[in-house]
């Protein structure tokens, strides 16, 4: 979805508040709030269908118009809070915003393509699953998308200075830090570190030319007689 568009939500005024939402959560119905800018909250009641089909669409990046009886307020979903054993969606928060205002938004990381490094046995870490942009509400983006196939070779590194420039948002987030990274597999990285330990225990044993090699005693423990 493009960061310019928004999408309508149709909402309903609540006068019902805490145990008596359950009512409203049995007849298919999610109680929310919206607050923000300076002015009073308002306490409204949405359909979950309806809700939950816009969210999977609009995340927390997309403005959704509230409409309550034909007037409308640009928002942003602000917090959805769940129910712990169903998962079910118990109640939503929506921040108004002003569209001439700039905001601060968590935008998630979407890895597209295919590593040239992965196909030769390297390993992808996403190590940062959303970045802080700020700009208008209208030109927050949906997602930021990240090229895998540049990374070429194992120990290569993603960071937020390699994203490419956009003049519509601004990321502030450090510049070393690091999205997507390209390991070695661990199998092999263990295998390389143990030919490593017995390559120094062996020249540990070699005498230097020269020298005379000499036995050191070994102390005999309880644990390793057990063994």
């Amino acid at each position: 979805m493009n960061a310019s568009q928004s999408i309508t939500l149709e909402c309903q005024l609540r006068t019902t508040f805490g145990k008596k939402n359950r009512s409203l959560r049995k007849a298919q119905y999610i109680p929310g709030v919206i607050y923000g800018e300076g002015k009073a909250s308002e306490h409204v009641t949405l359909s979950y269908k309806t809700f939950m089909d816009v969210y999977r669409k609009a995340g927390e990046t997309t403005i959704v118009e509230c409409d309550i009886d034909g007037v409308k307020t640009p928002t942003l979903i602000a917090d959805v809070a769940f129910h712990p054993v169903h998962d079910t969606m118990l109640h939503v928060d929506f921040k108004r915003i002003n569209l001439a205002k700039k905001v601060e938004a968590n935008v998630p990381v979407v890895i597209v393509g295919e590593s040239p490094a992965v196909k030769s046995g390297g390993v992808l870490l996403q190590q940062a699953q959303e970045i802080s942009v700020e700009c208008l509400p209208q030109h927050i983006p949906h997602e930021i998308s990240i090229d895998a196939t540049l990374l070429t070779e194992i120990g290569q590194e993603y960071t937020i200075a390699d994203l490419p420039k956009d003049d519509s948002y601004d990321v502030i987030e450090e510049a070393d830090r690091v999205i997507v990274s390209i390991v070695a597999h661990r199998e092999e990285s263990t295998e390389a570190q143990t030919e490593r330990v017995e390559t120094e225990i062996t020249s540990a044993k070699e005498p230097a030319e020269g020298e005379v090699a000499t036995e050191t005693p070994t102390e005999t423990t309880e644990e390793s007689k057990k063994e």
